[in-house]
């Protein structure tokens, strides 16, 4: 850790020394060249730091552009060789951008005259350092843009040709909303500040400067009114003000345009008033139809409610006259119930004394029993003894026989005293049956006692049954009559409640209807006011029509004057051409809100037309860059992006393909410089095939233009912008496509080769492919495709893992 730290500390230490002695060497021209030679090696080296090499970029490009000797010194010295492989392996944006514009300044400046110098692509570049994130970039570009002014003064003109005050207006808006999400302590200074002042110091520099004329930009004034009314800083403020006075004052602007914008922005006023009236007394309408509504949904409930209380009202009476009835029935059921209860207890007594009478009866049975049982226990011992008397009379009839004679007055009387026995045994028997008579009445007499018992207990259960019922049926209505009084009592307050709703929403309803004459009177006010309003419109637009009439007066001049400039071929007159009215008009993208959709795609076309009969065909530099440097690319590239794809026609794809070619490299980085290959690679995906084909050939054209302006042993300068696109991944799913046509495809994979120039096609199947179709492209027999495929092997034969690919199957380049 503390090796890497020196050896970093270390490189940070030779960085300084070559800056030193760079501005040591500044006289001596063999030594500057040594110089810058060294630092751009020191730079490549590894382990460098970004703010490291940023830093040095920013002193190198100070230096640099301080003198036209340093820029000589500079490009004799080999630095844009070094700052091109500084490009291809820096990864940071902000480096990059250093870069480009350290290469720009030296191929531009160090590499021709200066009456010959295209400042316009100078310019561009340097802008978008003015333009960077970084402040550290933007106060290079700033600086650099500053030192440039004095070096010579159409650097100034350059900067008001690629539309400095349109760009720096667009920038100022963003800076300006993006700061609203942006949110930063107190003590330190945000960014977007620095940059800002960084354009307003530049921009108050070219509007001071002699001898200068530039356009009143409207949007640029817009962006210093925010800037004036909510910048940070007393400084900005004041700054924005100046520069906003300079526009006001200095600035140039035809009468028709100014009365045209007003005009239009009174309309658009009035337009957004007339809307705001409309949505009120739509609010309104749809307030007095809701409150209609609801008062006619609050009738009908109430209307409802009415005679649901009505209904409750019958029910009532009708609940009333039952409970009535109900309660003389249970009175006369209270009353039999009485009755019963009275002849049950009545019959219990008779019960109870018939139970008594049974117990005394069943007593005195028993004791009958008991005194029949003595008896007959008594009549037992009788016949025992009658048996007895007998056995003895046999013993003594036998001794009687033996006797008899001896005995016959002892016999006498014995036979006497045995019919004596006799008649009381006859008398006990007699009484006997009549004791067995008389139990026999005793035990029917109990028999019918008991069946009479058996006879009052069923009836007394059938009482007890019945009186059981009858309390069942008295529990029952008693809870009916209960339920009854309860649901009287419910509905009773049920009423009191409905009662209640009704006058609520009866006063509800009236407030509705103060309110529905409140609003109907506010429509009418509303209504007198659009009608105000509907006349202040049509002064407006009577106002607007006489504009547009001149301006179409004007229009019709303008596109006579330039078809006349196009049959004459008077350059002079062709830069005068109005072509930053044209880009206004392609500004109007069709959206799906756009109205007139149809007229603003028809004045497209009659420009995109116009370009075509100017350009096709024809290596005019000069006319093509004045049409770029007023924003005609940007607007094109915008509708590429924006505009609804059903209203993108293959005029606007021509119209931007004849600014491409026939072209000069310079006219081609100048419409690099313009960022248009997020439009054209949006354009591949477009149904049309001939839209497809002049995107694919614009995109071609620029990139022939870009590998033109670096060594053929460098990385292709435009291969990180398409990168970041996701451009050449768009190019090799073309070139595959089944929509586009096969000259289409060749040129796209033309284009891929061109653009991994001494770099590795990193996807194998991807190489293969591209590299497998390049090589039949060589022998390839239409008119394009031989030399330029040729061209795009020889550049990718720079890499060893491209080299063994195309040396596959012993194939050989052809020189």
């Amino acid at each position: 850790m503390e090796s890497e730290e020196s050896r970093r500390s270390i490189r940070s230490m030779a960085i300084n020394e070559s800056l030193l002695s760079l501005q040591m060497s500044s006289r001596e021209s063999h030594q500057l060249n040594q110089s810058y030679g060294q630092l751009a090696q020191r730079l490549n080296s590894e382990g460098i730091q970004v703010e490291e090499q940023i830093a040095a970029l920013q002193q190198m490009i100070f230096f640099t552009s301080s003198s036209m000797d340093n820029i000589q010194s500079a490009y004799e010295g080999g630095l844009i060789e070094a700052m091109s492989g500084l490009l291809s392996h820096a990864q940071n944006p902000h480096v990059k951008q250093l870069c480009r514009a350290i290469i720009m300044i030296v191929s531009v400046l160090g590499g021709e005259k200066e009456e010959q110098v295209d400042w316009t692509i100078l310019s561009a570049s340097l802008l978008t350092l003015l333009f960077d994130s970084d402040t550290g970039v933007s106060d290079a570009g700033k600086t650099t843009i500053l030192k440039m002014m004095k070096l010579n003064k159409q650097f100034v003109s350059g900067l008001l040709q690629i539309g400095i005050l349109e760009h720096s207006a667009e920038e100022l808006i963003k800076i300006s909303s993006d700061q609203m999400q942006i949110s930063t302590s107190q003590e330190e200074v945000p960014p977007s500040q620095l940059i800002t002042m960084n354009i307003l110091e530049v921009l108050d520099k070219i509007l001071n400067a002699e001898q200068i004329k530039f356009f009143k930009s409207i949007k640029l004034i817009s962006a210093l009114e925010k800037i004036k009314n909510e910048g940070q800083t007393r400084e900005m403020k004041r700054k924005a003000k100046n520069i906003q006075d300079l526009l006001n004052e200095d600035g140039q602007a035809e009468k028709t345009e100014i009365d045209l914008e007003n005009a239009n922005q009174r309309i658009a006023t009035f337009e957004k008033q007339i809307q705001t009236f409309t949505a009120k007394i739509e609010q309104k309408d749809q307030s007095i139809n809701t409150l209609t509504e609801e008062k006619a949904q609050k009738d009908q409930r109430i209307e409802a409610l009415t005679q649901e209380n009505t209904q409750n009202q019958q029910k009532a009476t009708t609940a009333e006259v039952l409970i009535q009835t109900l309660t003389t029935q249970n009175t006369q059921k209270d009353q039999s119930i009485n009755t019963l209860t009275t002849e049950k207890n009545q019959k219990q007594l008779r019960i109870d004394q018939l139970t008594q009478d049974n117990t005394q009866k069943e007593q005195r049975i028993l004791t009958v029993e008991g005194q029949n049982q003595a008896l007959t226990a008594e009549v037992r011992q009788k016949d025992q003894r009658i048996n007895t008397l007998t056995e003895e009379k046999a013993q003594r009839d036998q001794t009687i026989a033996t006797l008899s004679r001896e005995k016959t007055q002892e016999n006498t009387q014995k036979e006497q005293r045995i019919n004596q026995l006799n008649q009381e045994v006859q008398q006990l028997r007699q009484r006997a049956s009549a004791s067995e008579g008389q139990v026999q009445i005793l035990t029917q007499d109990k028999t019918q006692k008991e069946l009479r018992i058996n006879t009052l207990t069923t009836e007394n259960q059938q009482l007890l049954s019945r009186a059981t019922r009858a309390e069942q049926q008295v529990q029952t209505l008693t809870t009916e009559r209960n339920s009854k009084q309860q649901s009287i009592d419910t509905l009773t307050r049920e009423k009191q409640q409905k009662d209640l709703s009704i006058t609520t929403l009866t006063n509800e309803n009236n407030k509705k209807d103060q309110s529905i004459t409140n609003l109907q009177r506010d429509k009418k006010k509303a209504e007198d006011q659009v009608a105000e309003k509907q006349k202040q419109i049509n002064t407006a637009n009577n106002e607007k029509n006489s504009a547009e009439k001149s301006f179409n007066e004007n229009q019709k001049k303008m596109n006579d004057l330039l078809k006349q400039m196009v049959k004459e071929k008077d350059k002079e007159k062709l830069s005068q051409i109005p072509w930053i009215e044209m880009c206004k008009d392609l500004n109007n993208i069709i959206t799906q809100w756009s109205d007139n959709k149809e007229k603003i795609l028809q004045r497209q076309i009659e420009i995109c037309e116009l370009m075509i009969e100017m350009f096709n065909q024809k290596e005019d530099d000069e006319g093509k860059k004045c049409c770029i440097k007023a924003g005609i690319v940007k607007a094109l590239v915008n509708i590429f992006l924006k505009q609804d794809s059903s209203y993108i026609k293959v005029q606007h794809a021509r119209a931007f393909g004849v600014l491409t070619y026939p072209a000069s490299d310079d006219v081609g980085l100048l419409i690099y410089s313009q960022f248009p290959f997020a439009g054209l690679l949006k354009l591949l995906e477009h149904s049309d095939a001939n839209i497809q084909s002049n995107a694919v050939s614009s995109i071609w054209n620029i990139i022939l233009a870009g590998a033109h302006s670096t060594s053929s042993t460098s990385l292709h300068p435009h291969f990180d912008i398409l990168a970041t696109h996701g451009g050449i991944e768009k190019l090799y799913q073309f070139s595959n496509s089944y929509s586009a046509n096969d000259h289409s495809k060749n040129i796209a994979v033309v284009c891929i080769g061109y653009l991994y120039r001494a770099k590795m096609i990193e996807i194998a199947d991807m190489r293969k492919a591209v590299i497998d179709r390049l090589k039949k492209l060589i022998n390839y027999i239409g008119n394009w495709g031989k030399e330029e495929s040729r061209q795009a092997l020889r550049y990718l034969d720079q890499n060893l893992i491209n080299k063994l690919e195309i040396a596959k199957d012993g194939f050989v380049i052809p020189t």
